[in-house]
């Protein structure tokens, strides 16, 4: 058993990737002042700076991790990619997948051009292990207020 990568349009997913993001949203939405309401429309006209790769078993998808990608308005022509949101589902985690998932994502951004990636996590869901020993360096906090 061994998942599958792939880069794929979030617009031809929509309908398999709208359930998983209710538990998506469950588990990381520290905003309960939020509801879940997700403008498929602007993600679909991403098309050409949103880098979208899924992981899927037996054609199943089971997790995702998409990026915006474009240059920073300080540093025109250097090309970044932003981390939008990354999910596998929990009962497939602590088998590498995860890690695996992003070194796809890794090798695809690097060929379409990025010259960094920025990846974040949650304080209370805190993946720094795995990001570090994918080679990220923790520089930077962020806050957050209503």
């Amino acid at each position: 058993m061994t998942p599958e990568f792939k880069i794929e349009h979030i617009g031809d997913v929509v309908e398999e990737l709208a359930p998983l993001t209710v538990d998506h949203h469950a588990e990381v939405n520290c905003f309960y002042d939020t509801d879940l309401n997700i403008d498929w429309e602007r993600y679909k006209k991403a098309k050409n700076v949103y880098c979208f790769v899924t992981c899927r078993l037996d054609g199943k998808l089971i997790g995702w991790a998409g990026f915006f990608v474009h240059p920073p308005v300080r540093h025109k022509g250097y090309l970044v990619a932003y981390e939008d949101w990354y999910y596998l589902k929990p009962e497939y985690r602590g088998r590498g997948w995860g890690k695996a998932m992003f070194e796809y994502a890794e090798k695809a951004l690097r060929l379409g051009g990025a010259k960094r990636i920025m990846m974040s996590c949650k304080s209370y869901q805190d993946y720094t292990p795995l990001l570090e020993s994918l080679g990220y360096v923790h520089f930077e906090k962020h806050f957050t207020k209503i």
